[in-house]
């Protein structure tokens, strides 16, 4: 079974759409135990196709591509490589 492991911008999942769409599906599952409450906002029998319909739109959510979060991992990645370059090239001039 192969391990897994956790993205490398797990610490900005919080930026991508799928995550988002995911925690207005999370507050609709609180909102559907208070539904009398909500009841006069939302017609009834439609809670059901509204989450569907938010759920359907975290998968595609999932499926595009979200520069601002891969930009900023990429530009992470160059940092550290560049850092750690400095460093064994520090180490190689014995400095």
């Amino acid at each position: 079974m192969k391990k897994q492991y956790l993205v490398d911008e797990w610490r900005n999942v919080w930026k991508l759409y799928s995550a988002q769409i995911m925690g207005v599906l999370a507050a609709l599952s609180v909102i559907e135990g208070y539904f009398h409450v909500f009841s006069v906002f939302l017609p009834a029998g439609w809670l059901p196709y509204i989450t569907a319909l938010f759920a359907l739109a975290g998968i595609l959510g999932r499926l595009l591509p979200q520069p601002a979060v891969v930009e900023e991992g990429i530009q992470k990645k160059i940092v550290a490589e560049l850092e750690t370059e400095a460093k064994n090239a520090g180490v190689d001039k014995g400095l």
